[in-house]
């Protein structure tokens, strides 16, 4: 039986159902299980308190993907969300795309090893590009939204790191997305160039162009 572990300071902060074999059905019934048992305790307007929530290494497709973003988006401080190595394609993108604007405090989704293309991809990191999320957060610069979409099936990944953000330009690029390719300048914590949005190992993928 899935349950959350980990805990930090004496509250449980992970949400971890990584590495089950979980597939839809699954994943449908952990999420459920996870929200009575909240339920069940509380006895008042659901809320998570989960930072993190771990998924990675089962089987998920949408529809399990869905089950997932809806239980994120009860969690009020959510900054970690860990889905790679799965089977989530392009049909979960709006679910995803939802997730990244309803969580402001979202730091990292992890989405490597999937079966998104291009148009998926772009539209994740349209959405991460937005203007609620350029805003400067409570302590001070939002730090760049950290997006991990290597090992999928993304045409053409350059194309990625060319789109300027809603309401730019071509010259608004180099602002908005970066590729994070010097690990000692650019990482989760901050980027040499002031970028909303990394993608590192981004060009990593099973059919990208050459």
């Amino acid at each position: 039986m899935a349950t959350a572990t980990g805990h930090k300071h004496g509250s449980s902060w992970l949400l971890d159902l990584s590495g089950q074999r979980l597939d839809d059905d699954g994943i449908e019934a952990a999420c459920k299980r996870e929200m009575a048992h909240r339920k069940e305790r509380h006895r008042k307007p659901l809320t998570l308190e989960f930072q993190e929530v771990d998924a990675s290494g089962n089987n998920i497709g949408s529809r399990g993907c869905r089950a997932l973003v809806d239980v994120c988006l009860l969690c009020q401080d959510l900054r970690v969300v860990k889905l790679s190595h799965n089977a989530i394609c392009d049909q979960s993108a709006p679910a995803l795309c939802e997730l990244i604007r309803r969580s402001p405090a979202l730091e990292q989704l992890h989405l490597s090893f999937n079966r998104l293309t291009g148009d998926g991809a772009a539209k994740l990191v349209a959405a991460a590009q937005e203007p609620a999320r350029r805003s400067a957060g409570a302590g001070g610069p939002r730090l760049p939204f950290w997006l991990r979409l290597e090992q999928n099936c993304v045409e053409l990944p350059r194309a990625l790191l060319q789109a300027p953000a809603d309401g730019g330009d071509e010259q608004s690029v180099a602002a908005s997305v970066c590729e994070a390719e010097d690990p000692s300048k650019c990482g989760p914590r901050g980027c040499c160039r002031q970028a909303l949005v990394h993608l590192p190992y981004v060009m990593r993928q099973r059919n990208a162009e050459e």
